[in-house]
Formats: structure tokens, C-alpha cells, sequence
């Protein structure tokens, strides 16, 4: 990705809600580019294909008495035939019991590798989640859903907060966790998780 500046336009820029654009750059990107830090087999006579996944939450940065925000691309590489999906909805019980303000809703789902895993914020450790899901409010429905895509096959830990938009990516916060699960994915298939409130 190119960030530079040409003729007084931004090559790529993120939208605040406000309106105001800010440029988007990645370090040292006109030298060296996107990088994997994972390689990947191909047998010979065979044809396999991946998707590069990356989960902008944790990526961008907006380094204290610097311009523009950083990018750093926190790049999943999947194998197409051996991922699912995740998707579920969050009780409406649940965001106005444990959310300061109902209508407003922060909330977000976070994968986590592994059965029963310690539920973390982002913050470049050991312990960050895989990758996260938005919240997003369903007016058909009337649900609040989430979606978690090309999920490689394997064992995750999943928990909701609505605290995700105090959570840095570069530093420890402590968020807290609405209820949590635990979900298997298996190869092709599409898993249901739901959150819901519980009785007192």
C-alpha cells in the first residue's frame, strides 16, 4: 500500500465520524511492502488456495506526535479448504445489564486460539485474541449479530465485550468480558454462538 501524498490527495486515508480524512501510511511500505511471517507448502501437481485475512482493530495505530495513522497489518494467512465461519447474536438483556449505555452500543465478539483460553485486550502479547468481530445491529431482526470469517479449523475461545473501543491495540487495557464459550470449527461448516443473559 502506497500512503504518499500526490497532487494534494491522499492515496489512502480513514474516515472519522465527523467527516475529517486521515492519511493511512505503513512503515517503511515503499521499501519493503507486506510481509508473512508464515510460509505455506504446496504440493507438486496439486492446486491450493489461501486468503490473506488481516483485522483492522488490531493494525491501526495513531502513534502520540506523529501525523497520519499507522498501519502495521497483523496478516492471517488461511487455507481455503480448511476454514469455516462463526456467527451468532449478542441478547439485548445482556448489552443493557452489563453495557453503561444500551444505545450505544461498542461491542464486539473476540476469537481467542485454544479451549478455555485467557481472555486478553489487544496488545501485541502472547495473549491476543486471533482476530475480533464488530457488533452490528440488525434492523430486520431486530438482533444484534456478529460474524467471524475464515476461522481455520481448530478450538477458540469466544467473549463478548462492549469495551472494545477502549482497547488499544498497542497497550494493555483492561476491558472487561461479558460471557464467554467455547466453539469448534470444523472445515466448511458454519457455527452458531450465541450470548445471552443470565438469570439472576
Amino acid at each position: 500500500m502506497v500512503s504518499a501524498e500526490q497532487d494534494g490527495v491522499m492515496d489512502s486515508y480513514l474516515t472519522d465520524d465527523n467527516g475529517a480524512q486521515t492519511e493511512i501510511y505503513v512503515p517503511s511500505g515503499s521499501q519493503r511492502g507486506l510481509q508473512l511471517v508464515s510460509g505455506f507448502t504446496v504440493m507438486a501437481g496439486t492446486t491450493t488456495d489461501f486468503t490473506i485475512d488481516f483485522d483492522l482493530r488490531k493494525s491501526l495505530t495513531n502513534p502520540n506526535g506523529q501525523d497520519g495513522i499507522k498501519l502495521n497489518p497483523a496478516l492471517r494467512l488461511i487455507d481455503n479448504a480448511q476454514y469455516g465461519t462463526i456467527t451468532g447474536t449478542i441478547d439485548g438483556n445482556l448489552i443493557t445489564e452489563t453495557c453503561a449505555d444500551a444505545s450505544i452500543n461498542d461491542g464486539a465478539v473476540y476469537a481467542f486460539t485454544g479451549t478455555d483460553a485467557t481472555l486478553a485486550d489487544t496488545s501485541g502479547a502472547e495473549t491476543d485474541p486471533l482476530t475480533t468481530a464488530l457488533v452490528s445491529y440488525d434492523t430486520e431482526t431486530a438482533a444484534y449479530t456478529y460474524e467471524l470469517g475464515f476461522m481455520p479449523v481448530g478450538d477458540y475461545t469466544l467473549a463478548y465485550t462492549c469495551q472494545n473501543a477502549e482497547d488499544a491495540p498497542e497497550a494493555v487495557d483492561e476491558i472487561m468480558f461479558n460471557g464467554s464459550a467455547n466453539v469448534t470449527m470444523v472445515s466448511g461448516e458454519t457455527a452458531t454462538q450465541d450470548f445471552i443473559a443470565q438469570p439472576d
